[in-house]
């Protein structure tokens, strides 16, 4: 998990080389939030859950470029242990790595091959049920609101002044 500054492992869970995807996983969500910024984003609840999903997806795909590029690096193969399911749909986790293996392998760019991952990971997202997670989170954030008003104050500057789609 990450929250804060901290990312916490749980090595009973997992082989070292998943918990090196979880840990790359984990330190994408904190580049979002301490290099981008993410968290100070005054978004209305629409597109926080937006970006929620956003950063999701591009967290799972992260982690499998950075596979990738440890497996290229090392000439190890990872051993993906609870990851591995069979490539029966286009988001299965190693489907999703072997298709990006197979993109990178023959030539494309890494741009384009992770945009394809991308796109993948983004329906990995919904089948995961992390919408509903999302929506969650937004609906306890938002009826803290409702049952102390007081509270609101903290969310003020989110709805006088919201980001811009540029932003």
């Amino acid at each position: 998990t990450f929250s804060g500054k901290n990312i916490k492992l749980n090595a009973d869970e997992k082989n070292d080389e998943e918990l090196m995807l979880t840990l790359a996983h984990e330190v994408r969500h904190s580049w979002h939030k301490n290099t981008l910024h993410t968290n100070q984003l005054h978004t209305p609840p629409k597109k926080e859950w937006l970006m929620d999903r956003i950063q999701e997806a591009d967290c799972f795909a992260f982690e499998i470029h950075f596979g990738y590029e440890y497996e290229k690096a090392t000439g190890k193969k990872i051993n993906l242990g609870s990851r591995a399911n069979a490539c029966n749909n286009a988001y299965g986790y190693t489907c999703m790595m072997e298709n990006y293996t197979a993109n990178r392998d023959s030539g494309m760019s890494t741009a384009d091959a992770y945009g394809k991952l991308l796109n993948k990971a983004f329906l990995r997202v919904h089948s995961l049920e992390y919408d509903d997670d999302f929506l969650g989170d937004q609906e306890s954030r938002w009826k803290l609101v409702i049952d102390k008003p007081v509270v609101g104050i903290l969310y003020k500057e989110r709805w006088e002044t919201p980001v811009t789609d540029a932003d």
